[in-house]
């Protein structure tokens, strides 16, 4: 069921808890819609540090897109916390007709770094 997967990295934390950096992934898939997918990665949001409690002042943004670079609409994706405090807008999305997923997290109470996931269902 998952075609790719990639790790968006953002943290809540104060001067003394530094980001953590993240990694994207290529896509794969046998389905008729993941095939025509090669690129999916991460667009913005990354690289964020904020308070507990706030959302993060930049959304987390994944793109897909074919083997040419041209934007693949109608891509379900699903957002999961995969490690520390933190909640989600929302856990599932589709592309939009720029290809481009986005979700808006907020910090947790604890301090700590926060992986976000994006993937292609």
């Amino acid at each position: 069921m998952i075609a790719a997967g990639l790790g968006l990295m953002s943290a809540a934390c104060d001067t003394d808890n530094p980001p953590l950096l993240g990694s994207g992934g290529g896509a794969s898939g046998g389905g008729s819609q993941d095939s025509l997918i090669s690129v999916f990665e991460i667009l913005s949001g990354n690289l964020q540090t904020g308070s507990t409690l706030e959302v993060f002042r930049f959304p987390l943004r994944v793109i897909a897109a074919d083997r040419q670079g041209f934007a693949v609409p109608g891509v379900r994706v699903r957002w999961e916390i995969r490690r520390g405090v933190g909640t989600l807008s929302l856990t599932s999305d589709s592309t939009g007709p720029l290809g481009v997923s986005e979700a808006l997290l907020t910090a947790g109470s604890v301090l700590g770094p926060i992986e976000v996931n994006a993937y292609v269902d």
